[in-house]
């Protein structure tokens, strides 16, 4: 599938939700609007303590959504939503800020025919998804 057709497609859907691979963007999003998720949220969350940052996350991030311009929103650097200490479900919040703009995420981890997978099993950050459990969520593969 192309990212046109993809961009259309989730334009249509509840969850206006696409994954890439990191790169897949380079020549293709020219024009659109990006967002620096881990800079960004980190320059919001700062303000508050530590242990305060989880009830924050969610709403921070979703003004920065509504802030940009456009339509579709390119977001990278995510890796931030997987730190452990903010007590987030990463997809979820993703699904969540979905709903009014299509977002275009470039995910920091590995993309499969059937999932999708940061860090490793070992990692305090690791999650995976299965795709079969996303049917909402269009993924975009390097091929």
């Amino acid at each position: 599938m192309k990212l046109s057709d993809a961009v259309e497609l989730a334009s249509r859907k509840y969850e206006q939700l696409v994954f890439l691979p990191i790169g897949y963007l380079k020549n293709q999003a020219e024009g659109l609007p990006g967002l620096n998720v881990g800079l960004a949220v980190a320059e919001r969350l700062i303000e508050y303590a530590a242990p305060e940052r989880p009830k924050f996350l969610a709403s921070c991030l979703q003004e920065l959504i509504n802030e940009a311009e456009g339509a579709v929103l390119v977001l990278s650097r995510i890796e931030v939503l997987f730190e452990s200490s903010l007590v987030t479900d990463p997809l979820k919040l993703l699904k969540a800020c979905s709903r009014q703009k299509t977002l275009l995420v470039e995910w920091p981890g590995y993309l499969s025919p059937s999932s999708l997978t940061y860090a490793t099993p070992s990692h305090p950050e690791y999650r995976q998804y299965r795709l079969a459990d996303l049917k909402d969520v269009i993924v975009l593969s390097a091929n």
